[in-house]
């Protein structure tokens, strides 16, 4: 896991470090950091947002043929 820095822009509650208040400078993992700054917006990157994991894609399952 790839640590980043981010910094608080307000109040968040948060499982793994508790409270944590507006200027707070906290490194994580960048899935967690990932997570405070994109989907609570609670925080910002305090350098270069980190680049987002490649994930493998699948292809559609095919559909099973029914026997009669």
């Amino acid at each position: 896991m790839e640590q980043v820095e981010i910094e608080i822009t307000g109040m968040a509650i948060t499982a793994r470090y508790g409270t944590l208040k507006s200027g707070t400078v906290l490194r994580t993992d960048s899935d967690f950091a990932a997570h405070l700054v994109n989907e609570c917006g609670a925080a910002k990157y305090t350098g270069a947002a980190p680049a987002p994991a490649k994930t493998a894609v699948r292809a559609p399952a095919k559909p099973a043929k029914s026997k009669k």
